[in-house]
C-alpha cells in the first residue's frame, strides 16, 4: 500500500514537473534584412548568417513585412527551431 502511495506521488510529481512552462526559457533577437519571406517563415540575412524564422498569426509584426526591408526579429527556439515573437521593420543598415 506504501508503495503505491509513494509510486502515486512520484508519478504527479513527474507529470506537474512535464507540463510547467519552462522557466529559463530564452528570447534571442537578430537584426538584417529581409531576403525571403513567406505566410509561416521569413529568411533574415544577419551579419552573421542567414536565420530562418517560423511566424505565424500570434507574432506581432510592427511595419510592413516586404523582401529587402530591415527588420529586428524577437524569437525563441522550440524543438531547435526558431519561432518569431515579433518583428519590427527598421530601417535598412548600410
Amino acid at each position: 500500500m506504501m508503495k503505491t502511495i509513494l509510486g502515486l506521488v512520484a508519478t504527479i510529481s513527474l507529470m506537474l514537473t512535464v507540463t510547467t512552462p519552462a522557466a529559463d526559457a530564452k528570447t534571442y533577437r537578430a537584426d538584417g534584412y529581409i531576403l525571403r519571406l513567406s505566410d509561416t517563415m521569413l529568411l533574415l540575412r544577419t551579419p552573421t548568417q542567414d536565420l530562418e524564422v517560423m511566424r505565424d498569426a500570434k507574432t506581432k509584426v510592427s511595419g510592413e513585412l516586404r523582401k529587402g526591408a530591415g527588420a529586428t526579429v524577437i524569437y525563441d527556439k522550440a524543438a531547435g527551431q526558431a519561432h518569431a515573437t515579433e518583428i519590427t521593420i527598421t530601417p535598412k543598415k548600410s
